[in-house]
């Protein structure tokens, strides 16, 4: 897993993480709320959604940034770059897409299933 978050570039796969770890938790002190309190704000729930959102933003800026030192680096090498070498390429470029959406699958899920949680205790 730290493999996976080297390789797809510290900058942008930690700032993703960090992220990621802020929207977890959260999730989990709207849960805790939720069921302490009884509802939760609005403004908490989608905070929640978007940290998600923004990793998810951030994932597809870093495969940008990806893509464009790949190609960069295919225009100074000339004809003298191997296919394997652009696959290789275009897949560490992937790894901040691949984690920013995972992480908006998890926070997503967490804030619908959150949100139907507050509207439920809010009507009873």
């Amino acid at each position: 897993m730290i493999d996976f978050l080297i390789t797809g570039g510290s900058v942008g796969m930690f700032t993703i993480t960090i992220l990621g770890i802020f929207a977890i938790v959260k999730c989990i002190t709207s849960f805790v709320v939720i069921q302490k309190q009884g509802t939760v704000s609005k403004q908490s729930l989608d905070t929640i959604l978007f940290l998600g959102s923004l990793s998810f933003f951030i994932g597809i800026l870093w495969q940008i940034i990806g893509l464009f030192s790949l190609l960069s680096s295919i225009n100074e090498l000339g004809e003298m770059v191997s296919p394997l070498c652009i696959m290789a390429g275009i897949k560490v470029s992937l790894y901040g897409l691949i984690l920013g959406a995972f992480i908006l699958l998890i926070t997503g899920t967490a804030w619908f299933i959150l949100r139907w949680l507050n509207n439920k205790k809010t009507k009873a």
